[in-house]
Formats: C-alpha cells, structure tokens, sequence
C-alpha cells in the first residue's frame, strides 16, 4: 500500500467494498446474517479505516461489525493528549520477539511518511461515532498493545459496542509461531467466539 514517494490511499479500497455492497445479489450474500470488515496486523489498521469511510459515505446496506486483531492504530506522534500517559507499550515491550519497537518504528515511517492522516489512522476522523460493534483481540507483550486499549476505549465512549479479548505475556501475532501451543488454541477459540459475537450467534 506504500512507496516511497506516496501513499496508495486507503480510499482505493473503499470503492471496491462499496462495488461489493452493490451487487450482494450476484456473489450470494445475504448482508441480514452479517456484513463484515476486518484484518489482522496491517489489515486491521485498514478495516478500522476503511469502517470510517463507509459510514461516512453512507452506503447501504451498513457494515454490521468490524474485526480488529492486533492492530496499529494510533501512530505515537497523534496519541490524544489524554492517552498519553497509558500509551506505554511502545517503550515497555521495547525488546519483544517477533515485533520489536525498532521494526513498529520502520513500519510507521514507510507507511505515512507525511504527517498522518484519517487515511493512514483511524484516530485523526472528526467522529468516531455511529460505527459497527467491533472485536478487538490485544496482545500482552505487544509494541501496539496500548494502540487497541485507547482506540477500543474510544469507541466504547462513542457509543459503539466492543468485544476485546487480550493474551496477556504474549507477543504480536504468536499463534503464527506456535501453532499446536495451547495459547493458540485458545485464540482459534476466541476468534469463533468473537466473530459469533459479530454475527449474533453463539451470544
């Protein structure tokens, strides 16, 4: 989504959920049972936009939930001043396997390298209001971990409903390292159990 000179706007990817939107009839989707974005890693930090810009553009029918796994949300250099002082993650799992904040730093530069904007964070739309219940998923020993604390507390004083589930000690993306431990399969669980919740089943 990224070179060096520009950024290949997330509003690329709304025309095409917007296409799907148009023609559920024809891809056999009935939006009544659930109409979903989400992503893990990269891919959450663009479902939380790509929610935004849905809503703001008024399609119809409305996205019914959004999944955000481990998400990088909240560049440090636009953390609202009331957050401040608990966005500590960055600095605390300083050291962490698998996603250190030396390789966070790199992404962040290469993926905004303007000031950032609505397109690049979630954080930076003038209203967080009016959007789909949401599930989160957070990791213990994770650079972002505070990222998804602050945006989930936002949401849910904004009126949206949220779910969040957090793997306490445990570093961003593990059940890709280890996938037969019993963590990971407490995660598959929690991921049925969360995108159940989006769905409105298995309440």
């Amino acid at each position: 989504m990224h070179s060096p000179e520009y950024l290949l706007g997330l509003a690329k990817i709304n025309p095409e959920l917007e296409e799907t939107a148009a023609n559920l009839d024809d891809l056999h989707i009935n939006p009544s049972k659930g109409f979903l974005v989400g992503g893990i890693s990269a891919g959450a930090n663009f479902a939380s936009i790509v929610s935004h810009l849905y809503r703001d553009d008024n399609i119809s029918p409305p996205l019914t939930g959004v999944y955000l796994s481990i998400p990088p949300i909240i560049p440090e250099k636009v953390v609202p001043e009331k957050y401040k002082s608990v966005y500590l993650s960055l600095e605390q799992n300083k050291n962490a396997p698998l996603l250190n904040r030396e390789v966070a730093d790199v992404f962040d530069k290469h993926y905004a390298v303007q000031e950032p904007t609505s397109l690049a964070t979630p954080i930076l739309f003038s209203s967080h209001k009016n959007l789909p219940k949401t599930y989160f998923q957070i990791c213990g020993l994770d650079p972002l971990r505070d990222e998804g604390f602050i945006y989930e507390d936002i949401l849910r004083g904004n009126g949206v409903e949220t779910k969040v589930h957090v793997y306490e000690g445990l570093p961003h993306g593990f059940w890709t390292w280890f996938p037969e431990a019993g963590f990971t399969r407490r995660f598959n669980a929690d991921c049925r159990k969360g995108l159940g919740w989006l769905l409105g089943v298995g309440e």
